[in-house]
């Protein structure tokens, strides 16, 4: 697993000429369902004479661009048209964080919150973890980061909560607030026991 905008080290493996005559290796690519994830990154077999039963060794290196299983298809090709191709895969993911601006708020108020780690460009929504709407919904920026104002409805209980920022893929963190709620305001003449 390798977390997205990060690559791993590189997987190597070597090519063998199992054919009874020389050969040259003048071909080497990516190919597959997700070529821009793989890279091929030592390479000592391009350009040399592989000898039978000689061999040479490649190194490839993954840098997912999208979460999830990826995977690709290494082809080498020889001088004759002969060719081997190597699958290769590795599976990605995002690693968001989260935070407020404030551990406490009043019920009615608003606190900033913001967030890294998502993918670039997605829609968002953030809520308290037992709401069933979002208290505002918003789209990371290309680098996958938001930062927004979430307001707090004034009927909102309070108590320990948890803010929960995700996108619509299943990429989600989320951070602790309290919420506290703002008790009716005596006015009038003190004393008297006038209320709103």
């Amino acid at each position: 697993e390798v977390l997205i905008g990060s690559s791993s080290t590189a997987f190597q493996f070597d090519v063998e000429n199992i054919s009874l005559v020389p050969t040259t290796v003048v071909g080497l690519d990516v190919v597959g369902l997700d070529p821009d994830d793989f890279a091929v990154t030592t390479d000592s077999c391009r350009g040399r004479v592989l000898n039978p039963r000689a061999t040479c060794s490649l190194g490839v290196t993954f840098t997912p661009t999208e979460p999830g299983r990826r995977t690709g298809l290494v082809r080498i090709a020889t001088e004759f048209g002969e060719y081997s191709s190597v699958v290769v895969a590795g599976d990605s993911y995002y690693a968001p964080t989260f935070a407020t601006d404030r551990t406490e708020v009043l019920a009615g108020d608003q606190f900033a919150a913001g967030g890294t780690g998502y993918p670039p460009n997605t829609p968002f929504t953030i809520l308290f973890d037992d709401a069933t709407t979002p208290s505002i919904v918003g789209t990371t920026n290309a680098d996958g980061a938001f930062l927004v104002w979430v307001p707090v409805s004034p009927d909102e209980y309070g108590g320990a909560r948890t803010v929960v920022a995700q996108t619509g893929d299943g990429t989600v963190a989320s951070g602790p607030i309290d919420v506290v709620d703002v008790d009716d305001a005596m006015v009038g003449v003190p004393g008297f026991g006038f209320g709103r």
